[in-house]
């Protein structure tokens, strides 16, 4: 297992690159959302805007001269308060498209989730690769292979801020490389759970069940021979909640029981966080973010880590995946399971695309 799981960290970036451009085109769907190039602006004059010359007999927004292209030109989509309009036609149209469809309905393979996986949370489901330095001038290469999607909602359609009650399924394997010593794997943790969860407005919940299991890798064993493997393993149920201030800034809390795991783990767990991040399309110039998350654990005698990320992120209009690169600081105990107990501190480079 440990050659084959080697060669995975190495692909994880051509992974993410390959899910940005398979994503599908912005097409008129079940969300209610309608493409941009089919949105009209009429002149407030009640002249004649000339025809875009990408699409023929139709402007596609701006001044005459100056459209604005489609999928990277983006307007808000939030009609808030906290968020107002700025008077521009494709603005206003793109705002009552957005928010149109306010009924609630069973709906199957639903787009978009209603509790959003943390950014700086230790074990969420993402695609990334992170280099990060240790504080002893070792090198690690941390990688992520993960995915989340929703089953089944009874709630709106709409793809970017749904409300409505959601049951989700999620996964991911979490891989740490140690370059400086022929790319060996140290280690492997798995993780899978089932999310229940509800948003309404700025509020939202999740009740949830998750298993994760950590493991060494077998290079690693052989060149430390003194090595004692913990074999840990962990089921556990999470109750979180989570608050939007204003559409980009979430305030989170979420605590954890076990109730099945090694006889080295304890039941009790919490993190909390908060993150900035734009919920507008980016277009190619992107935006910053921000996001920071606490983890405290009883097996580590009520320590924990502090995890933080901060960098420039892209997000497409129809959609709440979102590509970010940025920094990285960890500090605190270890965030791979086969080494709780030891402490850790990280700094370093990483790309990711978070659902």
């Amino acid at each position: 297992m440990d050659r084959s799981c080697r060669q995975l960290p190495r692909g994880t970036l051509t992974v993410i690159l390959l899910a940005l451009v398979s994503s599908p085109s912005l097409t008129l769907a079940d969300d209610g959302f309608p493409p941009q190039s089919m949105i009209v602006q009429q002149p407030s004059d009640g002249g004649v805007v000339p025809d875009s010359p990408q699409f023929p007999g139709a402007s596609v927004g701006g001044t005459a001269g100056f459209p604005v292209w489609p999928q990277l030109d983006a307007a808000p989509f939030s009609s808030s308060p906290q968020f107002p309009l700025h008077g521009h036609g494709i603005d206003e149209q793109w705002s009552q498209a957005n928010w149109a469809d306010a009924s609630w309905d069973w709906r199957f393979l639903p787009k978009g989730l209603l509790y959003q996986s943390y950014v700086a949370g230790e074990k969420e489901p993402r695609l990334s690769n992170a280099f990060l330095s240790q504080s002893g001038g070792e090198m690690l290469w941390d990688s992520t292979l993960g995915w989340r999607l929703g089953l089944v909602r009874f709630g709106t359609a709409r793809g970017t801020q749904p409300e409505g009650v959601q049951l989700d399924l999620e996964g991911g394997t979490f891989l740490r490389v140690l370059p400086n010593q022929g790319n060996d794997l140290q280690s492997i943790d798995f993780r899978a759970g089932i999310p229940l969860t509800w948003r309404e407005g700025p509020f939202q919940a999740k009740v949830a069940a998750y298993h994760i299991e950590s493991h060494v890798g077998d290079d690693f064993l052989v060149k430390h021979p003194g090595f004692v493997p913990n074999n840990y393993d962990r089921t556990a149920v999470v109750f979180g909640l989570g608050y939007f201030v204003f559409d980009s800034l979430r305030l989170y809390s979420e605590v954890g029981w076990g109730i099945s795991g090694s006889a080295n783990d304890k039941p009790f767990e919490w993190q909390s966080g908060l993150e900035w991040s734009s919920p507008q399309a980016t277009g190619l110039r992107g935006a910053p973010y921000f996001a920071a998350n606490v983890h405290l654990r009883e097996v580590t005698n009520g320590s924990g880590s502090v995890n933080v990320l901060a960098g420039w992120q892209w997000r497409r209009r129809q959609s709440d995946h979102v590509f970010r690169v940025g920094l990285q600081y960890f500090s605190g105990k270890s965030n791979q399971y086969s080494f709780l107990q030891e402490n850790q501190q990280l700094f370093g480079f990483g790309a990711r695309y978070d659902y």
